[in-house]
């Protein structure tokens, strides 16, 4: 849909929510109770017009690459429209007085084919082009180089396929023609500046005196040590109004970085004692069964775009043929963790 000044997006899709509840899981409506919440408060507000610049950007820049949508300016789903608005739409005056952005990580949590990619690359272009942030550092961080050109080749093609982006940008590229990163650099009032990205994986030494401006943290559930996790978020915190953007589907095992985040995520959606944090959770709920259609419909919430009936199925009768296949049913189209190829968890054991 076409992003109108004034309107606020967010608000449409929680009264969405909250008009069809058993649609949705709870984690989507714990997620919409919380944006409820927060428009009651008095020392933060959101900011319709901030928002929607960001949506718009999106739809004006990123581009389909792939399938039958291919060379198509991208348009947001609704639920895509609440996730950027709450990320972007928050705001408050920080202890210079200053007015500043009051969500400065995201925890986005969808099945897999749910359009986490375009996500990805919409969040690190406006970082990167359209925030008017001076000398923007930003990182595409993944457990391992294949991975992270997952991300990184969308935000390439989303660069070269638009005049005003590729104007000034020099794209970096390796061996076979992977994504290394890219450089924007401008002038403003005389001053050269660079906004950059940059592929990122293990090796987090680099990352000394450095202080990103946007972190991608692609697929965290694949990630089994912290430590780039909270290298790369302990290097913002001299930045004012920083993002850093998990995105992920459900993993395997309990020792994973996604799982460890994941907690945390649902506790502060639970408790909202952390406003620097927004979550956004597409999983079934409790006790769910995992052959009923209709939990499959509520946890992809791209059902019918992205998504078909018919490629759940063909998932699904594979699923039934050994465990190790149900274990691949439940944590990417169900988007449940499970702990290994025989078991999983249980909500209640997260």
């Amino acid at each position: 849909m076409k992003i109108e000044k004034g309107v606020n997006y967010a608000d449409m899709y929680a009264s969405m929510v909250t008009r069809n509840k058993k649609k949705y899981p709870n984690s989507v409506h714990e997620s919409v109770a919380r944006y409820k919440a927060w428009k009651k408060r008095k020392d933060i507000w959101f900011d319709t017009d901030r928002a929607n610049e960001m949506l718009d950007f999106v739809q004006s820049f990123v581009r389909h690459v792939k399938g039958p949508l291919a060379g198509q300016l991208m348009e947001l789903e609704l639920w895509e429209l609440f996730v950027f608005a709450n990320m972007y739409g928050w705001y408050h005056l920080n202890e210079k007085n200053k007015v500043v952005r009051v969500v400065r990580e995201a925890y986005i949590q969808v099945p897999k084919k749910n359009g986490k990619t375009i996500i990805a690359a919409g969040a690190l272009l406006y970082a990167m082009y359209g925030e008017g942030e001076l000398g923007a550092d930003c990182y595409c961080a993944a457990t391992d180089y294949e991975q992270a050109q997952n991300a990184a080749e969308p935000i390439a093609q989303a660069i070269e396929n638009s005049d005003p982006l590729i104007e000034n940008t020099q794209i970096y590229k390796g061996v076979n023609g992977t994504i290394a990163g890219a450089v924007y650099r401008y002038r403003i009032d005389g001053i050269t500046y660079q906004n950059k990205f940059k592929v990122l994986t293990k090796n987090t030494k680099g990352l000394e005196g450095k202080n990103p401006y946007f972190v991608l943290n692609d697929e965290l559930h694949a990630q089994e040590n912290m430590d780039m996790y909270d290298n790369l978020k302990s290097a913002q915190v001299s930045r004012e109004q920083p993002m850093m953007l998990n995105i992920s589907t459900a993993g395997k095992g309990s020792s994973s970085v996604g799982m460890r985040v994941y907690k945390y995520a649902k506790q502060t959606l639970k408790d909202d004692n952390d406003d620097t944090l927004f979550v956004a959770i597409w999983e079934p709920n409790k006790n769910y069964n995992w052959e009923d259609r209709k939990v499959w419909q509520m946890v992809n919430p791209n059902i019918g775009v992205s998504v078909t009936m018919e490629q759940l199925e063909n998932e699904f009768k594979k699923a039934k043929q050994s465990a190790h296949s149900k274990a691949e049913f439940l944590s990417k189209p169900l988007n449940v963790f499970v702990n290994g190829a025989e078991n999983y968890f249980e909500l209640e054991q997260i």
